[in-house]
């Protein structure tokens, strides 16, 4: 279901710790994020996530947004065949392929901050404009790399703003689907 889990224990020190259970926590999608992918796809816009979530969590979270749209076979979003890739898998294509193995997989989990710049590199090699968003310090090279960087304004590091082109004061998603139909 996407949960990250976190389990818990008490004890006087390390070597004497009891189990006490485990707690499912979880950070779903922000407001309005579903319909704004939905609007960009109609728009002709591809939205792909990338993240350093779990398979499970990152399809999970991928559903919900609605990044796999009414037309993904469910069997394929199910099992990741063609749809997406783990870092793992991003390392063991040649650099040189990457461009032309990326084409329709709309998720990328488990990566790591290379792995978004050389999918933001291969993208861009495809011919593709490149859009990204980050908050982080493991999303400034990337989002300087991007055709446009997008940061946030509110939880977003200094680092991430200073590398971005856009820095998005609300932190929400469907604010980039405004800009777009403005021009």
């Amino acid at each position: 279901e996407g949960l990250r889990v976190l389990a818990m224990a008490y004890g006087t020190s390390l070597e004497e710790m009891v189990f006490a259970g485990l707690i499912g926590m979880e950070d779903p999608p922000r407001e309005g994020v579903m319909e704004a992918v939905k609007s960009l796809r109609s728009g002709g816009v591809t939205t792909v996530m990338v993240t350093g979530d779990s398979k499970e969590t990152a399809f999970s979270i991928a559903r919900r947004c609605g990044i796999f749209g009414d037309n993904d076979s469910m069997s394929d979003a199910e099992y990741g065949a063609a749809c997406a890739l783990s870092g793992e898998d991003i390392d063991s294509i040649p650099a040189r392929n990457l461009a032309n193995s990326i084409g329709g997989v709309k998720l990328f989990y488990r990566v790591s901050p290379r792995h978004k710049l050389a999918l933001v590199r291969a993208f861009q090699q495809h011919g593709e404009v490149v859009a990204m968003t980050g908050d982080g310090v493991n999303d400034a090279t990337a989002l300087k790399a991007a055709d446009i960087g997008i940061a946030m304004g509110k939880c977003g590091t200094d680092v991430a703003k200073e590398a971005a082109d856009i820095v998005l004061a609300d932190d929400n998603f469907s604010t980039i689907t405004g800009a777009i139909s403005e021009g």
